[in-house]
């Protein structure tokens, strides 16, 4: 089998400004007052499902801090709001004198979540000039240092997660934390 190239029509730049701007008021529109999101819905009883992804939610952020970037500014306050949420959600520990922090997901602190946060803390950085959250970027790069394991064959692995004191107990790789990483 041949799998043929994706075939995307050209869209003008309004267009695609429309649907930005369009997804920025979505979020918007479906973010708690806590500063989460509404992932999980069931229209046919009209009834918001539970559970919570918080490897989602720094997604979501790195999307509003990239379309802040590109002028969009209704995107600073669900941001703001879900950056506050993210960090209230993560842990900080020290380890070896030095502090660490990664994102929790759960029972355990998410390597991917923890990228794809410091990637939307960085662009907020990038964009605004503001570096309040300088040391929380530097505590996360740390906890995504430790994430890597040399393997004896000269290889390394992205571990997936850590125990709830930011410590990897485990070597397990997740589908997609390796490049979140390396993103």
């Amino acid at each position: 089998a041949i799998a043929l190239p994706e075939v995307c029509g050209v869209t003008a730049q309004s267009d695609r400004d429309v649907a930005i701007s369009q997804a920025v008021t979505w979020l918007s529109t479906n973010q708690n007052p806590d500063g989460t999101f509404m992932y999980r819905y069931d229209a046919e009883l009209d009834e918001v499902l539970g559970g919570y992804n918080w490897i989602r939610h720094a997604g979501t952020v790195l999307a509003l801090e990239q379309a802040r970037a590109q002028g969009f500014e209704a995107s600073v306050t669900p941001s703001e709001l879900a950056i506050q949420a993210a960090l209230d959600q993560s842990v900080s520990v020290s380890i070896n004198g030095k502090p660490v922090m990664g994102l929790s997901d759960g029972p355990v602190v998410s390597t991917g979540g923890t990228a794809l946060f410091a990637l939307a803390l960085l662009e907020r950085r990038d964009t605004t000039g503001l570096t309040n959250h300088d040391d929380d970027i530097r505590a996360m790069l740390r906890f995504l240092v430790a994430s890597l394991k040399d393997r004896a064959d000269g290889s390394s692995i992205v571990r997936a997660s850590a125990n709830s004191k930011a410590r990897f107990t485990s070597d397990e790789v997740a589908l997609f934390a390796t490049s979140q990483v390396l993103f």
